[in-house]
């Protein structure tokens, strides 16, 4: 490591990393590594999952890694640096229209190319999509991604924030696949658009309680084998028809939008990509197809 890099300080700390900013003495470029723990049992799950799912993938949009360092305690995996993520974006109010359309279109691009690979990220938020230095979207931070060799997903029902969980991964579904990406996509969308967290929820129980709030209480009639699923409880949650997410947009957007037809084409596309049956939801390829992203011009 300390022959190729140079540690400059500390980025950031997550879960089960620390992360530094470093500089590649080849040629000065500004690098991130993340510095984790080699525990008892080897090389712990998460980076051998994070290193395998990205060294199968090769996309503009999605981040690259770019070097492995084992010692005796510690493995190090290096990535390109970029200094903003979408929160970032949104909490200084450095967010256009325009822009919007644009990374939704390169997020969509990402994650479709993603689940062509039988890949689910898992993890799709805000602070985990990156904007380079030429304005681009980069999905980052794989440590959560899986290979869908099979769709029992039983033991990976922990892994996501609870504010941007699908309904299908709250119900303990044990068969969730990449339309808990598309939810979670969903939810970003409307971030971007409002500077709001949809579902805001401080547990699973109450990103449900949130999630029906606005969406309505799924039922066998809208949701087949819904009632069967681990935590459904109907006396939990009390029949609601309502649809309020056109109504929740229309009062919290952070722009004026003053074509009809624009937001006609973003409230069909909100509406889409947040669907509670994740049978009936869009895909990322279906999505790209939408109407809102007509007019946008993007070369891979």
């Amino acid at each position: 490591m300390e022959k190729k890099y140079i540690i400059q300080g500390k980025i950031g700390r997550g879960t089960y990393a620390v992360v530094y900013k470093c500089k590649r003495k080849s040629d000065g470029k500004r690098m991130a590594v993340k510095k984790m723990a080699i525990g008892d049992d080897g090389i712990p799950w998460y980076v051998i999952r994070e290193s395998s799912v990205l060294k199968s993938l090769d996309h503009p949009n999605i981040t690259k890694l770019n070097d492995i360092f084992i010692d005796d305690k510690f493995i190090f995996l290096v990535f390109d640096l970029y200094e903003m993520n979408l929160l970032q974006c949104i909490g200084e109010k450095n967010v256009e229209l325009k822009s919007i359309k644009y990374h939704m279109f390169q997020l969509l691009t990402a994650v479709s190319y993603i689940h062509d690979n039988n890949i689910i990220h898992r993890d799709l938020k805000p602070d985990n999509l990156m904007i380079d230095e030429n304005g681009d979207l980069v999905v980052i931070d794989f440590g959560m991604a899986y290979q869908l060799r099979n769709l029992d997903m039983s033991d990976e029902l922990w892994a996501f924030c609870c504010s941007y969980k699908a309904p299908e991964v709250l119900l303990g579904s044990k068969k969730y696949s990449f339309g808990a990406d598309i939810w979670m996509i969903g939810c970003t969308f409307y971030e971007l658009l409002t500077d709001e967290v949809l579902f805001y929820s401080g547990s699973d129980r109450e990103a449900l309680s949130n999630i029906f709030d606005i969406l309505g209480t799924p039922t066998e009639e809208n949701w087949k084998g819904v009632s069967k699923l681990r935590y459904y409880n109907k006396n939990k949650f009390p029949d609601q028809n309502k649809n309020t997410l056109e109504y929740h947009l229309e009062n919290n957007l952070s722009f004026e939008i003053d074509d009809t037809n624009e937001y006609n084409d973003i409230i069909t596309l909100l509406q889409n990509l947040l669907v509670l049956n994740p049978n009936d939801r869009i895909t990322a390829k279906e999505a790209l197809k939408s109407e809102y992203f007509q007019d946008v011009k993007y070369d891979q």
